[in-house]
């Protein structure tokens, strides 16, 4: 009985790609059989799924804020202060001007405030909201500094809280 023989097979498979989305691919393989030539394929490897990331149920909604101090006193805060956006809790460092978060969907609390250079643990200017997101939202937070020593930041949402 002969046992030797040459198979091939192909073979394909998903899985997870990067940044929460899905991909798909494809591998075929070949190499020695056995009893009569019975061959063996591999599957394939998930790829990019950015932008079916956005699409995805349970997708992380994104948060795009602008934080701007009062004309008045915008190149005193640029020199020396930093403006800091804390959302439930976890803080984000971040500079005068535009920036993004993402976050889970659900109810959040967001809050704005700056600090000195080289302080860790004030919040001056401080102001917070609460807001729900849904899966794939995309909203803006605009945080603005009042001009008057001991002013808040004026906080504004919008856009669309579901995807």
């Amino acid at each position: 009985m002969n046992m030797a023989g040459n198979g091939s097979g192909t073979g394909s498979g998903s899985g997870p790609g990067k940044e929460g989305g899905n991909g798909s691919g494809t591998r075929s393989g070949s190499g020695p059989g056995k009893e009569g030539g019975n061959g063996c394929g591999a599957g394939g490897v998930g790829g990019s799924g950015a932008d079916a990331a956005l699409a995805t149920p349970g997708a992380p909604a994104l948060i795009r804020y602008e934080i701007k101090p009062s004309a008045f006193a915008a190149v005193f805060h640029r020199l020396l202060t930093r403006p800091v956006v804390e959302i439930d809790g976890t803080e984000h460092e971040s500079a005068w001007g535009a920036g993004e978060v993402s976050v889970p969907p659900g109810e959040h609390r967001v809050g704005v405030y700056f600090r000195y250079r080289g302080q860790r643990t004030a919040r001056l200017g401080a102001s917070e909201a609460a807001f729900a997101a849904g899966p794939g939202a995309r909203m803006l937070l605009s945080a603005r500094l009042g001009a008057a020593n001991g002013s808040v930041f004026r906080l504004s949402l919008s856009g669309s809280a579901t995807g």
